[in-house]
């Protein structure tokens, strides 16, 4: 008998949730396989769960190699993901967080602030948060609402008591902004949810309006590509025609606080188009995978494995070229145990030598930072 692929695959993330658990690790580093589940599931939803989406459609009585049909495949995702989230949030809830604290890591509310870090917080809102905002105004008879995927979205029913209305409005937290809003001087290591932030402060972009209810939500897409080489003439363009519909994907996520409004939730099911299959209500905060921005914090050494730098190639002559090197031998590199430097100095190498016509390489999962 065969193991069905996505069920086999949600085990091997079982598995990274479960060093998560390893009371023997670091708490930064627990908390780091943490947010890799998170970011692992994101992926899965995306391109695993989006493709059987689209079979449930396309091909309803097609089976796997394992005998399940694309729904039975489905139903039985989301019965193990949901364990595998209850998991997720109570290590998070009940022993990474209160250890962080107890260390001196600490995320706060709004609420818990004193009057400095209240007026701290509000001016970093003023300046740097409220100036990148997007409300969104939804209208049920007017076109349809495109709202970003893989993003934290702030809803709110907003109430105007002189003209007795009521209206939903939207407001994505821009990507390129810190998840974690530091609080106190430079030396305390205490965080605020950009999140509820921008919940204690929205009133402020809408004048004259009143913030009756609000819910926090994470939309993921389908984000499965399928484009038949055979038939393209240009595959470039065929690509960026696939890339380009990944933003306006079918709904296969929707992860929201527990205790939304109903009514908010109403109105967020029918922006995105999904139902109770998509739901996943979450006891704690959205995208995991934003938790990694903590994990390098300075300061606490103690809270995280000793750095292991890799170890130069013993095959490379330091200030050799490279060029010259490759002439003489082949070289194999082992990464991450052997440094990924020689090949960054082979490409500035390439990069100025007037017999280069081109360069062409493939980069997969290329750190922001990386030269």
């Amino acid at each position: 008998s065969f193991i069905n692929r996505e069920l086999s695959w949600l085990e091997f993330n079982q598995r990274v949730l479960d060093v998560g658990r390893d009371a023997s690790l670091p708490l930064l580093e627990r908390l780091k396989f943490l947010a890799i589940t998170g970011s692992n599931l994101d992926e899965f939803f995306q391109v695993r769960v989006g493709g059987l989406t689209l079979q449930r459609i396309s091909a309803p009585r097609t089976h796997d190699i394992a005998g399940m049909t694309p729904s039975q495949q489905l139903t039985a995702i989301r019965k193990r993901v949901l364990t595998m989230v209850e998991q997720q949030y109570s290590l998070l809830s009940e022993e990474l967080l209160p250890a962080l604290h107890e260390a001196g890591v600490s995320l706060l509310h709004p609420g818990d602030l004193d009057a400095d870090q209240t007026a701290q917080l509000a001016k970093h809102f003023r300046e740097l948060i409220e100036p990148v905002l997007t409300p969104l105004a939804y209208d049920p008879d007017g076109p349809a609402l495109h709202l970003p995927d893989l993003v934290i979205i702030l809803a709110c029913r907003l109430e105007n008591d002189e003209e007795e209305s009521s209206r939903i409005a939207f407001v994505p937290v821009p990507e390129n902004l810190a998840r974690f809003v530091p609080v106190g001087t430079s030396a305390d290591d205490k965080f605020v949810y950009i999140e509820e932030v921008i919940r204690a402060r929205v009133g402020d972009l809408f004048p004259g309006e009143r913030v009756a209810a609000s819910a926090t939500f994470r939309i993921t897409r389908n984000s499965d590509i399928a484009v038949e080489e055979e038939d393209a003439a240009d595959l470039a363009d065929k690509m960026e025609e696939a890339l380009a519909a990944r933003r306006f994907g079918a709904t296969v996520r929707i992860q929201i606080t527990a205790g939304a409004p109903r009514d908010l939730l109403r109105v967020i099911q029918q922006v995105t188009v999904s139902g109770s299959a998509e739901l996943y209500r979450l006891s704690g905060p959205l995208a995991l995978t934003d938790f990694m921005q903590l994990c390098f914090i300075e300061g606490h050494p103690e809270l995280q494995l000793e750095d292991w730098p890799p170890q130069a190639s013993p095959l490379i002559e330091p200030g050799k070229s490279m060029f010259e090197v490759l002439r003489e031998q082949d070289v194999l590199l082992m990464h991450p145990y052997e440094s990924f430097d020689p090949v960054v100095h082979l490409l500035e190498e390439a990069a100025v030598d007037p017999d280069v016509l081109a360069i062409k390489q493939v980069l997969y999962r290329t750190a922001r930072d990386s030269r």
